[in-house]
């Protein structure tokens, strides 16, 4: 499917920018600097608190694992502990509490990926009966791992169910959720620390106040294009699905629209820009395959999609 890029229609963000602050590249012991930044121009904090730094590491914890399937309460306590001394350690550049929780998150997506082949064995059969609070806001930290899979058995019974609405049957359903632990891995293991620096320096400006935020070089390139208009689209509104990216709706006007080959539902498993050879992007994260598939105006995109 081949695509030329058209204009798509500008609108105009406002952004509450005071306190904000970024640096092109993140490391541990450029963090006490770049939180000097944020004291230096916010407009009610200008030193570090005790409070700051709870908030900070409270809300580090619940970036990282937001659904409160891979940390235990023990670790999450521990993680509280080592991560409040990382305050007082990355002005040497020591940030191993940084590393100890990808390390941690790691271990616990490897569990649940082994937890997930065994309990969506030969013998599985769907509970139609289980409940599940999905709001992770209303649940605890598992206290062990035994109380982490009872958990898990509900996730994936709700995840199973998902999958079975729409029309999928039983053993595709479970190749599916499989697929998804499997992600969780794959992504979890391509965090590096730098990436987890960034998700601490998100955390800090957050603790500040709902308006503070931290822009990573890569978030800080996708503004300026949103702004820029410098690269385009083939207007169409994307969604990642078990490693797949799928086409959820097709922009009225746009390049999609015009060229009436690419439907919803359809899903991309390779892009080709003008000239090069075509690229797998199957279990790539989302906003990568939009990398991809976004170019200057005028030039031309050809997409490989499963129907």
């Amino acid at each position: 499917m081949l695509f030329r890029r058209t204009t798509l229609v500008a609108f105009v963000l406002v952004i509450a920018s005071v306190g904000s602050a970024r640096a092109g590249t993140l490391s541990c012991a450029v963090l006490p600097q770049l939180f000097n930044l944020y004291f230096r121009f916010h407009y009610t904090h200008h030193a570090m608190t005790d409070e700051i730094r709870e908030h900070t590491v409270d809300q580090f914890i619940k970036t990282i694992d937001p659904s409160k399937t891979l940390l235990l309460q023990s670790q999450v306590d521990t993680l509280k502990k080592d991560l409040l001394t990382t305050f007082k350690t990355m002005d040497e550049g020591d940030c191993k509490a940084l590393q100890e929780a990808q390390d941690l998150l790691l271990k616990g997506a490897q569990e649940n990926e082994t937890f997930a082949k065994e309990f969506l064995g030969d013998k599985y059969k769907l509970d139609e009966n289980a409940e599940l609070v999905t709001d992770p806001d209303k649940r605890k930290y598992s206290k062990d791992l035994e109380e982490r899979k009872a958990l898990l058995r509900k996730m994936i019974h709700f995840q199973i169910a998902n999958e079975m609405l729409s029309k999928t049957k039983l053993p595709e359903a479970k190749k599916n959720v499989v697929h998804r632990y499997e992600l969780d891995v794959k992504r979890t293991e391509e965090k590096k620390l730098s990436d987890r620096e960034v998700d601490f320096a998100e955390s800090f400006a957050l603790a500040l106040d709902p308006h503070s935020s931290y822009m990573s070089s890569d978030s800080l390139e996708e503004f300026r294009i949103q702004m820029q208009l410098s690269l385009e689209g083939i207007g169409a509104s994307l969604s990642s699905q078990n490693g797949f990216t799928v086409v959820e709706e097709i922009i009225p006007g746009g390049a999609a629209d015009r060229a009436k080959v690419l439907q919803p539902k359809d899903k991309i498993i390779a892009v080709a820009q003008s000239g090069k050879k075509a690229e797998n992007v199957v279990d790539l994260d989302l906003q990568e395959v939009v990398k991809k598939i976004r170019g200057k105006k005028g030039t031309k995109v050809t997409l490989t999609v499963l129907r």
